[in-house]
């Protein structure tokens, strides 16, 4: 199947927010190129970087196979919290 992924870090909600986003982001591109250590390709994956509640990392893993009954994107989903 040809599969994407789809990697989102979150930084705790406060005041700096632009602070946070960037922190957040850079969660996700650890994960990423932890992923492309192990010989994931770098451009089936897209990070980035939002604010919550509680800091996470979110994965989505997307099967983007054809499917001729439905035209849409699964994910599968995985939090790993802090």
């Amino acid at each position: 199947p040809k599969l994407s992924i789809k990697i989102i870090g979150y930084s705790q909600d406060s005041k700096q927010e632009v602070v946070n986003k960037n922190l957040a982001e850079k969660r996700a591109k650890f994960i990423q190129d932890y992923l492309v250590s192990k010989k994931i390709v770098k451009k089936r994956m897209v990070v980035s970087g939002a604010t919550s509640k509680k800091s996470s990392i979110e994965i989505e893993i997307l099967d983007t196979e054809d499917n001729p009954n439905e035209n849409q994107e699964q994910p599968v989903k995985s939090i790993f919290d802090e």
